[in-house]
């Protein structure tokens, strides 16, 4: 499920409700700067500490402008509570503070706690020449045919729509307090601007839950002397499909006062943004500038969720850098529009790994762009799928990315963002690859990786690698077999969905070990419905392998507020142009997909035939009602196999 781009208003669905949504213009607007340059840079903080581009460890920087809703809500008691609550807290991440004014630097400390990783510097030296002449920032402004102009706070992005990037000369109406129906204007017609003034008969949420119900985008005044507060439906994802927004007392006070030397009663008003000197920046651990994100959520949370996955980041890059591995590079920066696709013979045969001791296959894939900023990546996100056709005869089944037989890998791209990198386990599909007879010949495959549509760049190794234990068992399989059902069709709208879904094989003589590999993925109304995915193999009813066992989190918690923004700790890129933190059925954008993996040995029969029955079930009430062979409405993209050892 996507998010439409900037200027034009294209629908958002979640279950049965919808909202239409547009997003802020780019943050960074100098292409000298580029994410991944190395920077140098040396800051000295209020508290006496020396920091330097030669970091072992990341750092992001915020700095503060008080005269900016969205900031000054990124620092309220709330948001404060929820970044220093998170989850998972990034402990290696200092986060360095900066503002524009000595007022606002006093401000930050007297509101942040004191904490050794919260620091704070009234002059950030190069990256101040940085953000100030290169990463911008916007500043969401209002501004009125009768003369008054002022900053704004718009809706919290998971529960309204969002203006155009610039909607000039609207018309506007008075909406008295805006708490009841009866006392918006008669004859306005739906998608109008209607400003009201609640001033404590009701909520600002309240009010804006009123025009919604009659279809007006709403312009909310704070009351006098309150900071601008963020309008929200709660936990009702979409629940307002409007436009609302607020702005403060005295500005609001001024356009109702207007009204009366207006036209008709009539003011037009015009949606805008200013662009600033930039907020917001990071550095990894090896000194290298990255961008922080969207500005799209007025939390703290954003710098958490970036510091996480850059400390992801810098431990996989670790791991690539010290295991010892033999790497057979594939795709290196290529074009995905459609698909990118190479027939090579690989260096080594099965023999040669297995001799030299690699019992493991992972793949590492790297996502990119053309261009040095996120604002160059495409705005869509879309399912990629690594094949590899090795001449054992399997048959592509799907005519869309994901889902085939001869599927290696899966992940998502990224909401216009460039820097997703992911090292994924498919040791059970080795066979696949090597799946000839022959062990002794290196394969010749041809392999294949894809997506929908928009340009995106590739970069795709296999790593072959050994267990540190050298008495480990081989993760490396003998065999892998495709499950291929009778039935294989993906759409999970009804009970015919599991209907033909038994699978018979033989376990050969002298196997030790069996594996079931299943990467699935929900679409569509299944994007945001949990699902589970079940497996009995030989009738047996009392073991059942179910996904919530052992990915319940991947599957179960599927469009919930933040079901993958609390996985940027796996390596979901955080703060990206869309919807990117809502929960997603088995992905979430910008991350590979986790394949499903269960030991299945003492189910099986060694030396006869066996049976497997799949079934899933779709969960309409959320996480904590009763699966349903009806299942979600949309469709499941499946690929499964047996591994035998």
């Amino acid at each position: 499920m996507i998010i439409g781009p900037p200027k034009i208003l294209l629908a958002f669905v979640l279950s049965a409700s919808h909202v239409c949504a547009s997003l802020p213009p780019a943050t960074n607007l100098n292409e000298d700067y580029v994410n991944n340059q190395l920077v140098s840079f040396n800051i000295e903080t209020t508290q006496g500490q020396q920091l330097s581009s030669d970091n072992t460890d990341p750092m992001v920087f915020m700095k503060y402008n008080s005269s900016d809703p969205f900031s000054k809500h990124m620092i309220s008691e709330g948001s404060i509570a929820d970044f220093v609550g998170m989850a998972d807290f990034p402990e290696k991440t200092t986060f360095v503070f900066s503002a524009y004014t000595a007022e606002d630097l006093d401000e930050l400390q007297s509101a942040l706690p004191v904490s050794p990783q919260f620091v704070f510097a009234e002059s950030l030296d190069e990256i101040d020449v940085l953000l100030n002449t290169s990463w911008n920032s916007p500043v969401l402004t209002l501004s009125t045919s009768s003369g008054v102009a002022t900053n704004r706070l718009d809706c919290y992005y998971g529960s309204c729509a969002w203006p155009d990037e610039q909607d000039f000369d609207l018309p506007l109406l008075n909406g008295g307090s805006g708490c009841s129906s009866s006392e918006y204007p008669s004859d306005a017609a739906s998608g109008s601007y209607v400003i009201v003034y609640p001033h404590g008969a009701c909520s600002p949420t309240d009010a804006a839950k009123v025009a919604s119900k009659l279809s007006y985008n709403v312009i909310v005044v704070q009351e006098e002397g309150e900071d601008l507060e963020l309008i929200s439906s709660e936990d009702d994802v979409d629940g307002l499909n409007i436009v609302a927004t607020m702005i403060g007392f005295e500005p609001g006070s001024e356009i109702i006062d207007s009204f009366e030397a207006a036209d008709n009663g009539v003011l037009n008003v015009t949606l805008s943004y200013d662009v600033v000197p930039g907020f917001f920046a990071s550095v990894s651990a090896g000194g290298r500038l990255l961008e922080i994100g969207w500005e799209k959520l007025p939390t703290l949370q954003m710098l958490g969720w970036a510091a996480q996955w850059l400390e992801y980041k810098s431990a996989l890059d670790t791991t690539l850098s010290s295991e010892e591995a033999l790497v057979v590079p594939i795709f290196e920066f290529d074009l995905m529009q459609e698909a990118a696709s190479v027939t090579m013979t690989l260096p080594v045969s099965e023999s040669d790994l297995r001799a030299g001791g690699f019992d493991a296959m992972n793949v590492e894939f790297a996502l990119g762009c053309d261009g040095g900023q996120d604002q160059d990546c495409s705005i869509w996100d879309h399912c990629i799928t690594f094949t590899a056709d090795c001449g054992d005869g399997e048959e592509n089944l799907k005519n869309e990315p994901g889902g085939a037989s001869d599927e290696i890998g899966r992940w998502v791209t990224s909401f216009r963002r460039g820097v997703g990198h992911f090292l994924t386990d498919a040791s059970p599909l080795f066979k696949k690859i090597f799946a000839g007879d022959d062990v002794d010949t290196p394969p010749t495959c041809m392999f294949k990786i894809q997506t929908e549509g928009e340009p995106w760049r590739a970069t795709l190794s296999l790593r072959f690698t050994k267990s540190d234990d050298a008495e480990a068992e081989s993760s490396l399989p003998s065999e892998t077999r495709p499950i291929i059902y009778e039935n294989m069709a993906t759409k999970f709208a009804g009970k015919e969905y599991n209907e033909n879904r038994s699978f018979v094989f033989d376990v050969p003589e002298g196997t030790t070990k069996v594996l079931l590999h299943a990467l699935i993925t929900g679409h569509g109304q299944c994007e945001f419905l949990p699902s589970s995915h079940q497996w009995i193999f030989n009738d047996n009813n009392s073991t059942v392998f179910s996904s919530s066992d052992i990915a319940y989190s991947s599957y179960m918690l599927a469009g919930t507020p933040f079901g993958c923004a609390n996985r940027t700790v796996e390596g979901a890129v955080p703060n990206e142009h869309g919807t990117w933190y809502y929960g997603r059925g088995g992905w979430c954008d910008g991350m590979d997909v986790k394949p499903l993996v269960f030991d299945v040995t003492s189910e099986v029969e060694v030396g006869s035939t066996n049976s497997l029955r799949y079934y899933g079930l779709g969960y309409l009430s959320g996480p904590i009602g009763k699966g349903d062979e009806d299942g979600c409405g949309g469709y499941i993209l499946m690929s499964s196999n047996l591994a035998f050892y």
